[in-house]
Parts: structure tokens; sequence; C-alpha cells
């Protein structure tokens, strides 16, 4: 009965979200997923870019994060912004995570701006905080970019959402004017 909450992942129906900073605990996912034959994605991944490779011949989505704290544990002294740009260019499905409360979730579109700071492009950047998330939790049929039949929740800036000068003229929650 204790692990029953693991049955939906031994089924293929929702991926085992992996805690993963170093090269050896990311290889030590991918042997179990490859043993058990099970859906993962690789959440912190801090030395993902060690074993690029491998992650993008298995098809596998990356979650970088949080890239703005301290390096203060080894596990993290390879983190960089550098590595959400690299894993996009390389064709890898990466999203980008501030790991609430570590860095707190208001600082989400500046890891954004910050990779694209590093050389990635914007849009590929603010797609890293709205669609990328979405196809990685499976609901981009209902988020994570505008088009009909989609939910609309929607901000408005006064420019470029990922220049700090830039600032929220709206926000729109389920089609009503919820900030102005």
């Amino acid at each position: 009965m204790k692990f029953e909450e693991m049955i939906p992942v031994l089924k293929g129906e929702i991926p085992l979200k992996l805690h993963v900073h170093r090269a050896d605990d990311i290889m030590t996912a991918l042997r179990i997923a490859d043993e058990f034959n099970i859906k993962i994605t690789l959440d912190h991944c801090s030395d993902g870019i060690l074993l690029m490779d491998e992650i993008k011949n298995r098809n596998l989505p990356v979650i970088i994060g949080p890239t703005m704290t301290f390096r203060k544990k080894v596990e993290t002294k390879g983190k960089t912004f550098k590595t959400v740009r690299e894993f996009i260019n390389n064709g890898i499905l990466t999203a980008i995570t501030t790991d609430h409360p570590v860095t707190c979730i208001e600082y989400l579109p500046l890891c954004a701006a910050l990779s694209a700071k590093e050389g990635l492009d914007d849009i590929k950047a603010l797609e890293t905080i709205t669609i990328n998330p979405a196809k990685i939790l499976g609901i981009d049929n209902r988020v994570g970019s505008i088009e009909i039949g989609k939910d609309a929740d929607l901000v408005i800036f006064d420019g470029n959402p990922l220049e700090i000068k830039s600032s929220v003229k709206y926000v729109i929650v389920n089609g009503e004017i919820a900030y102005k």
C-alpha cells in the first residue's frame, strides 16, 4: 500500500520527477528510467550539460534551476544559465524553475532574461516559462500559449517582458481584467 502512488509511474501514465544536480545522480536517474522503462523528468540538472547527448538521445525533458541561488553545495557548483541555452539549442525540451521558495516565483521572468543574456533567443527564453513547462506537464492543450480554446490568463507588458524596465499593464484572468 505504501508504494501505491508509484503505479501511475510504472504504467507510464505520469513521469517520475527526479531531483538531480550532479552528473552521477543524472546517470543514476537514466539507469532507473531504462531499467524500469518509465518516463522521467530531470529536475535541477545542474551538471546536465556534461550529459547532454545522453539526455538528448533519450528525448528527456529537463527543468533547470534554481540558478539564481549561491553555489554553496558541491551539487550546484556547475549550475549556470548557459545550460538552458545549450539544451534549447540542442533540441532538448527545457523549462526553468525557481524552485519556489528557494528563489521567489516572481523572479521566473528574470531567470528567463538571464538565459537570454547568455545567448538564448528571447522567444525561446519566454518559452522556457510558458509553453515548455506546459508540454512537460502534459497540459499544453490547455495552457502555455495563446490559442483559441485554451485557458486565457494573460499578462500584458509595456515592453519586452524580459527587460527589467518593462512593467505589467494588465493581468487578465478568465477573460476579466484582474489588474490594471
